[in-house]
């Protein structure tokens, strides 16, 4: 038995509701995909304004940032540079080419050959050749030349040049600074011939420079320094430790505590000693030095000089053996004509020193002889003080006489003189001392012995009178003055006035 399904007809306000509910879901797909679709180009649109946004800001700052790099190499004190390889031709040269050289900047762009013939000639080929080397060698340069600028004034330049490479390691152009230096040179061409000059001066004089470094214990020493101790710079290594192995053993203390006292307490000190140059003899130097004070305050550096005085001590040496042994053949000459004048005069008359002079009797006066009223007044003391000691008329002008020969010789030829007058129980003794030159010692026999003998003019009868005069003489002359001192009994003794009466008649 079979069923048979039948459907039944939909009624049509039914079916008018189903077709407009799948056209309203057909609509709002569609919506949508709109309403998404234009979302999106918001979006789009959003971004593409920010990049735009972006890109001119970026070339704002680019912009900004390529005018403050020219600003900056325009403004920088050197000529900055770029140049082709192949031909040498710039490609950029800043402003300040005009300002340092004083050729436009299109000079420079325009003529391959512009920068080698600018150079000074004596420069021209060394530069030239260094710039292809580097140009060669692909590894950056630096030159120092001369450049002609306009005007004919010459420019010391320093060139940094810098090679730039492609991807194949091939150079294709070239970048640099040109610098001027002509003051530098200046100075330093200056420095060197002030070198020069100094090291010349060491050289002649044997006097060298040293410095010495006390926190890194290195001692630098000039060139004549390095003749002086015997060293060859490369050789010597300049420590305090192996300066002092050149010292002298026996001096080698000495030189360490100073060095080290000089560290101590900043003192400067100037010491003598002796060295053993490599291979030589014994040197004698004068090493000295002064302290430079650190940051702390405490010396952190000597620094001072060192003078070979060999050949001065030397010398100085053979003058004083020179000046000794003349010394010693005055004294014998004095001790000869000493002898001679002592026998001839019977021993009335002695030359002696001015210690060996006998200080004897009670001082009555110390009177200065150095004018006409001095000279008046010293002869009336002296004839006063003689009569009361109880000498004769005769006896006491023969001592005034003497006295007056004294005094007049040291007033007319010598300076501050004076004349003491002393007493003893038997003699009147007279000293009279002066501040002249004395009496060579080649004049004294002629000048004692000699009547009427002067090495001035109007001595008069001098010494020869005195030795009459007076009973006994003493004479003492150097280069510090005359002492003369007069001795005159106040009871003569006549047979030695007899005996000396016949001693002169026979001179």
């Amino acid at each position: 038995m079979g069923f048979a399904c039948t459907r039944k007809p939909v009624p049509n306000s039914l079916q008018a509701r189903e077709d407009d509910a799948r056209d309203r879901g057909a609509r709002g797909a569609e919506g949508d995909e709109l309403r998404e679709l234009a979302e999106t180009f918001r979006s789009t649109v959003h971004r593409l304004s920010t990049l735009v946004g972006e890109l001119e800001a970026a070339h704002e700052h680019a912009v900004r940032a390529e005018r403050r790099f020219r600003d900056l190499v325009h403004s920088l004190d050197a000529i900055v540079w770029e140049a082709d390889v192949a031909d040498g031709r710039f490609t950029f040269v800043s402003q300040r080419a005009v300002d340092l050289l004083g050729y436009p900047v299109d000079e420079w762009l325009r003529e391959p050959g512009f920068w080698a013939e600018h150079l000074h000639p004596e420069d021209r080929a060394d530069a030239v050749a260094q710039w292809n080397a580097a140009v060669t060698s692909g590894r950056n340069h630096q030159l120092e030349y001369r450049m002609i600028a306009q005007g004919g004034r010459v420019i010391w330049i320093q060139n940094l040049i810098h090679v730039v490479e492609n991807q194949d390691g091939r150079p294709i152009s070239m970048r640099g600074l040109m610098v001027d230096v002509t003051e530098r040179r200046r100075s330093q061409e200056a420095l060197q011939k002030s070198e020069s000059s100094l090291a010349r001066a060491q050289q002649i004089a044997h006097l060298g420079s040293w410095d010495y470094d006390a926190r890194r214990d290195l001692l630098f020493w000039s060139d004549e320094a390095y003749r002086i101790l015997g060293q060859e710079r490369q050789d010597f290594y300049g420590s305090c430790a192996a300066f002092l192995e050149t010292v002298h053993p026996d001096d080698r203390e000495l030189v360490r505590e100073a060095f080290e006292r000089a560290l101590e307490t900043g003192q400067p000190y100037s010491i003598e000693h002796r060295i053993i140059p490599s291979g030589g003899a014994a040197r004698c130097i004068r090493f000295q030095a002064e302290a430079i004070p650190g940051p702390d305050g405490r010396p952190a550096r000597l620094t001072g000089t060192i003078q070979d005085v060999t050949e001065r001590r030397q010398i100085e040496r053979e003058l004083e053996a020179a000046h000794a042994q003349a010394l010693q053949a005055e004294v014998d000459k004095k001790r000869f004509y000493r002898d001679v004048i002592c026998a001839v005069t019977q021993g009335k008359f002695e030359l002696v020193d001015r210690e060996q002079i006998p200080e004897e009797g009670e001082l009555l006066a110390d009177l200065p002889v150095v004018t006409g009223d001095d000279y008046a007044a010293a002869r009336d003391a002296i004839a006063e003080f003689a009569r009361q000691a109880g000498m004769n008329e005769d006896q006491s002008i023969d001592l005034v006489l003497a006295a007056g020969e004294a005094i007049t010789n040291s007033m007319k030829h010598a300076r501050e003189g004076r004349c003491r007058i002393y007493r003893t129980a038997e003699a009147i003794i007279l000293r009279i001392t002066d501040q002249g030159s004395g009496i060579s010692s080649e004049d004294l026999p002629a000048a004692i012995l000699m009547p009427g003998f002067s090495t001035k003019v109007s001595l008069g009868m001098g010494y020869t009178m005195m030795l009459k005069l007076a009973d006994r003489v003493w004479l003492s002359t150097d280069c510090d003055g005359t002492v003369i001192q007069l001795q005159k009994l106040i009871k003569p003794h006549d047979e030695e006035a007899n005996l000396l009466e016949e001693v002169l008649k026979r001179m």
